[in-house]
């Protein structure tokens, strides 16, 4: 196998949002855009959704499968760790 090979294993399993996580992550955009712009205040201030970051290339690290931000209650992967140990925003 080539390494070129290998990284797209990496791509497909780690990186690569899958269909459904997009299809989420838009209809999720779109409820918060659609009610920021209904929003009597707010509303004028809106003018557009440009994605950026992840959304914008469509990836994402995705946490272990056996990590507490998954779902279960595995071990804690650093990325969760770090999360968990910072203080909530009031």
């Amino acid at each position: 196998m080539q390494l070129a090979d290998h990284f797209e294993v990496l791509l497909k399993n780690t990186v690569n949002l899958s269909l459904s996580s997009l299809e989420t992550l838009d209809s999720r955009v779109d409820a918060i855009y659609n009610t920021l712009e209904a929003d009597a205040e707010l509303g004028p201030y809106v003018v557009d959704k440009i994605p950026q970051g992840s959304w914008a290339h469509e990836t994402i690290i995705k946490p272990p499968g056996n990590c507490v931000g998954s779902g279960s209650a595995g071990p804690v992967c650093r990325s969760c760790a770090s999360a968990l140990d910072r203080p909530r925003e009031a």
